[in-house]
């Protein structure tokens, strides 16, 4: 899985044992890249892949995906590609090839993937270079849902081993100059409250968020299935390209049992729904002992198949409120609120698919964090320090409710 907290399986080191390490048109760059266009393409799609790390063998085979489709008249493929036992370099896909960018400060040195610094380096270069009418994002590496995203085992300079990744400070504070017509993470437990809020809180301008609300096994998305119906139809708008990615990752983990979604976030209605959510959460937090029974069932209820991997910290939040409906739907204070919430949760998750091994479960596409006690969450030192520190959702809406339900206040 896409995460820090699992290795790599044993699948993937056998695909890498069994891989090319050289051939005809696959993994060769070759020198130089076509200038940038006159005129905008439809569609530029950048890649931030981090493969520094223990998912270096799967970041082969999605450039092989890449490269079934390509680059085309209308759309860019570009990707700045960092790989375990070596530099990185910023890369235009083609049909069949990579090609290195002339001019990016990065290429051939050993980048920190896991600096702001060179995410918003990337980013700028690559609009600058590369004009389109829409810009879509994909972060691809580990997640780690508030933490953080793209883990980087070699940050130094001399290639020497070390460990940083970004913060989503540093992904705000990188992205804040520009607009995307969507951002992805190819990576574990990104479709949580706190980080879609953090960025619609802070300003980031985004249209629509893909995320899973679970684990992203290591294979990542289809990016061949992603990019031929945009390459087929580049003047599709930025919800139906976000669907694309969806439809293709659900076909691609169809068979097997995978227990996989994704969801489709529409940003602008994230705070309202936070401030729904807050309603809501302090309703509970001024009467506890009334209702703290049924918020731990619902609880219960709400946790999904990441419980499994060690994430049992975050509850599904549609799944969340509708236990809660079943149990008080008539009750007359929190009735309504429950309703509220139903209402902006319709129009915050855009779209969402499971497997059928997930959709059974109920996923509904948004996670949240919802410790099971206050023991749990203060030693733990990822969630007690930097849940707090880092999330404004926490501060702002659902650090008092928590504590009120734990009987921590």
């Amino acid at each position: 899985m896409r995460s820090v907290w699992v290795a790599v399986c044993l699948l993937a080191l056998t695909v890498f044992m069994a891989m090319p390490t050289s051939g005809p048109g696959l993994f060769q760059q070759a020198a130089g890249a076509p200038s940038a266009r006159a005129q905008p393409a439809a569609w530029t799609f950048l890649v931030y892949l981090d493969a520094d790390n223990n998912l270096d063998p799967w970041a082969y085979v999605d450039i092989a995906e890449m490269e079934a489709v390509g680059s085309t008249a209308s759309v860019n493929v570009v990707a700045l590609w960092d790989k375990l036992d070596g530099p990185a370099d910023l890369v235009q896909v083609q049909k069949g090839s990579v090609r290195v960018v002339p001019g990016f400060s990065l290429n051939g040195k050993e980048a920190n993937m896991g600096s702001g610094d060179t995410l918003q380096a990337f980013v700028s270069f690559v609009v600058s270079r590369f004009p389109a009418d829409h810009y879509a994002l994909d972060l691809w590496d580990h997640g780690d849902d508030f933490r953080g995203f793209a883990w980087d085992d070699h940050p130094n300079l001399d290639g020497s081993p070390g460990d940083d990744f970004l913060t989503h400070d540093e992904i705000v504070q990188a992205l804040s100059d520009q607009h995307f017509d969507l951002v992805a993470f190819d990576g574990c437990v990104m479709s949580n409250l706190e980080v879609s809020y953090e960025y619609a809180v802070r300003g980031l301008k985004i249209d629509y968020l893909v995320a899973s609300e679970i684990y992203i096994p290591n294979q990542g998305f289809d990016y061949a299935g992603l990019l031929a119906p945009l390459a087929s139809q580049p003047t599709m708008g930025a919800y139906d390209f976000a669907k694309a990615i969806v439809d293709s990752y659900m076909d691609y983990y169809s068979s097997g049992g995978w227990q996989v979604g994704l969801s489709v976030l529409r940003m602008s209605a994230v705070p309202d729904l936070v401030a729904s959510v807050g309603r809501l959460a302090d309703a509970f937090a001024g009467d506890m002992a009334a209702y703290r029974d049924y918020v731990g069932t619902a609880r219960g209820n709400a946790m999904l198949s990441w419980s499994m991997y060690g994430w049992e910290a975050f509850v599904d939040l549609p799944t969340l409120a509708a236990s809660l409906g079943l149990t008080l739907g008539s009750d007359p204070t929190i009735a309504p609120l429950l309703e509220d919430l139903q209402s902006h949760l319709s129009a915050t998750i855009a779209y969402v698919r499971n497997t059928h091994a997930l959709d059974v479960k109920g996923a509904g596409g948004v996670g949240v964090f919802f410790p099971g006690s206050y023991g749990s969450f203060t030693h733990n030192l990822y969630w007690h320090g930097d849940y707090f520190e880092r999330m404004q959702f926490a501060r702002q809406v659902w650090l008092d409710f928590l504590y009120a339900y734990w009987g921590a206040l």
